[in-house]
């Protein structure tokens, strides 16, 4: 289920957001690979103005964010 990702999971967010660049890095992308996740300020921005998501396993979860 896709919702609204709270204050204390913007650090994982990051964490996922690193994650996802290794798989760029595997192709032969690693300036991709390379780019910065936004900082956990910059990501608060945007869940305080409800345009912050986030993926959980099950529908009604209150647990932490998944990669997909």
């Amino acid at each position: 289920m896709i919702r609204a990702a709270r204050v204390d999971e913007l650090e994982r967010l990051r964490g996922i957001e690193y994650a996802a660049g290794e798989v760029f890095r595997s192709c032969g992308m690693g300036a991709i690979a390379d780019d910065e996740p936004l900082t956990v300020t910059e990501l608060a921005l945007f869940q305080a103005s409800w345009r912050c998501f986030g993926f959980c396993r099950r529908v009604g979860c209150s647990g932490g964010l998944s990669p997909a």
